[in-house]
């Protein structure tokens, strides 16, 4: 099968429209509330922006962790998620690549970047989808949700109260179906963190960047062949890690970020592994491993400065996401089976995922009660396993969280799970018609600086002439 981020003489130059359909008609099982229809390939959710507000952080006190608010309002075709966005990632996981690419119009300009020494500054992120609901620490229950089941919409209220809630009875999986691809974290600790790997080999570390006239230059002179450009990257195999700052909630005193009894964990810089707090910004270790319940996050490498990301808490280190309504990312990783179930042991035993978050929900307080996730600010979840029981574990689901969960939509048709190798996949923003497109790619897609339109549209209209790889959701308006 051709490749879809190869340049194709034929590629086309625009998104075509496509018939919406997914693959619920030929059957689905539900477990534990949760709905899972076909294996597929690609999914594309439509009708994806729109109009509304919510509670937008403006101060936070340190101590007792309470926050002000204010409305905020965004209309737009990829709106509320085309303002920044960060990058998350939870275990078992490993990464081997993560590029990120924006419209040359959107790439940034030569900003100083700073991963200096901020000295003072449990994710339960599993979802239950109720035919794709989500729960997080409760904050869910009551939301309405609405999903597209054999060709019908549905609405109704989440009522799932936490993991200890009785599932519905399991019945049979499904048969495994072969899909050829196309070619082409954890709430902060109640207790004080330790500082792990504070004292890193200095090799790791993100080297500090002046305000030197060579860097400039050195950062103006990124290619300029293609329409889209390579913004950001990893790769496991070269140790290379550019335009990116590794994160995760494992803030400690005299680390970075801050711990409190009341706020739990900060945002902080995080050893090369995941697991626990870096004084200063570190590379992901190249033989990196994600244990089930860790959970790190990537920025950007540009320091939010003057005010240029609205309110955020002076005691932990900020950084960019990246915005605009369109935009790509690409992975490639792997998501091994440990074998681990029990949810009272771990918060998320054998569930891994990759999620976007507005970046204001990170960079104030991921899972308390001053972020601006229950107010509706926008996550997309990408690859995610919902439950570890046997008839779950191997299934990933995507759903896009918006508006107070009033629009939240999750699709039922799911991704099978690459434990025993990586794999290669693109989450594409377009703003130009309100679709956004999570593709399995060729394992040989490359990963490289630039990109053209035809590169990107091809990635949207991979599975056109095989629908029955395909899912397509329309969002509620």
């Amino acid at each position: 099968m051709r490749s879809v981020l190869a340049a194709a003489g034929a590629a086309l130059a625009t998104v075509v429209p496509l018939a919406l359909a997914d693959q619920c008609h030929k059957g689905s099982n539900t477990y534990t509330n949760n709905a899972y229809c076909q294996a597929v390939n690609a999914i594309t959710y439509s009708n994806f922006g729109g109009s509304g507000s919510y509670d937008k952080i403006t101060s936070y006190n340190e101590a007792t962790g309470e926050c002000t608010t204010e409305k905020q309002s965004y209309n737009g075709p990829f709106a509320p998620l085309d303002g920044q966005v960060s990058i998350h990632l939870r275990g078992p996981l490993k990464l081997k690549q993560l590029a990120v690419y924006l419209p040359k119009s959107e790439s940034p300009k030569a900003k100083r970047r700073v991963h200096g020494h901020h000295r003072r500054h449990g994710h339960q992120h599993f979802h239950q989808h109720n035919k794709d609901v989500r729960d997080i620490q409760d904050r869910a229950v009551g939301d309405t949700v609405t999903a597209v089941i054999d060709g019908k919409t549905v609405t109704w209220a989440n009522d799932y109260a936490g993991p200890g809630a009785a599932g519905a009875a399991a019945e049979s999986t499904p048969p495994p179906q072969n899909h050829e691809p196309v070619k082409f974290q954890n709430k902060g600790a109640k207790s004080p963190p330790s500082s792990g790997q504070d004292a890193a080999d200095p090799s790791d570390s993100q080297s500090s960047v002046t305000d030197s006239a060579d860097d400039d230059n050195q950062k103006d002179s990124a290619p300029t062949t293609g329409d889209w450009n390579r913004v950001a990257y990893y790769s496991s195999d070269s140790g290379e890690q550019t335009g990116l700052t590794l994160m995760g909630n494992q803030g400690a005193e005299g680390c970075s970020g801050t711990w409190g009894f009341q706020t739990g964990s900060s945002l902080s810089y995080v050893s090369s592994d995941g697991t626990s707090c870096a004084s200063e910004g570190q590379k992901l270790a190249q033989d990196n491993y994600l244990p089930t319940d860790t959970e790190i996050a990537f920025f950007s490498d540009t320091e939010c400065r003057d005010g240029d990301c609205g309110f955020v808490r002076d005691t932990v280190p900020n950084y960019h996401g990246w915005a605009g309504d369109e935009k790509a990312f690409m992975f490639e990783f792997q998501m091994p089976d440990d074998g681990k179930s029990d949810m009272g042991a771990n918060i998320a035993p054998n569930m891994p995922s990759i999620w976007l978050l507005n970046a204001d929900i990170p960079r104030i307080e991921q899972y308390g009660d001053c972020s601006c996730w229950k107010s509706g600010c926008g996550e997309f979840d990408l690859f995610e396993v919902l439950r570890p029981e046997p008839e779950q574990k191997n299934k990933a689901k995507s759903t896009i969280h918006r508006s107070a969960g009033a629009n939240s939509a999750g699709n039922s048709d799911y991704f099978e799970r690459p434990c025993d190798k990586t794999i290669k996949v693109a989450a594409v923003m377009r703003g130009s018609n309100k679709n956004a497109h999570i593709v399995i790619l060729d394992d040989e897609a490359e990963f490289g600086e630039t990109k053209t339109n035809d590169d990107i549209d091809g990635v949207c209209t991979a599975y056109k002439d095989t629908p029955e790889k395909l899912s397509e959701f329309k969002m509620p308006s």
